[in-house]
């Protein structure tokens, strides 16, 4: 049995209460029975208003960090760069555990 979106909405209306229904004229815009306008409006929680903001302000962000770039490029260079192989190590788990969780 398919069952499409018209019927999925159908019920959801009528668990919801909405027993009017809502028809669109020529130009597209949605108009109930009384042919009144409908529209349809979004409203964002404070907390989803700082999350996108959060979210831009990481976008902005540099992919690559010139700065640590440049200053491991310089320990390398002048043979100071000294790495541990349980710190290599131990962030190769790490990176595998988390991509496991995700």
């Amino acid at each position: 049995m398919i069952i499409s979106n018209n019927q999925v909405q159908k019920v959801i209306n009528a668990y919801l209460g909405k027993t009017e229904s809502v028809k669109k004229n020529e130009a597209g815009e949605s108009k109930d029975t009384r042919g009144n306008s409908l529209s349809d409006q979004v409203s964002l929680s404070l907390q989803a208003r700082e999350i996108e903001r959060i979210r831009k302000g990481i976008l902005s962000l540099p992919e690559v960090r010139e700065d640590r770039v440049k200053e491991v490029q310089e320990k390398i260079k002048s043979g100071n760069y000294q790495i541990e192989a349980a710190d290599v190590a131990a962030k190769i788990l790490a990176r595998n555990l988390a991509d496991r969780l995700s």
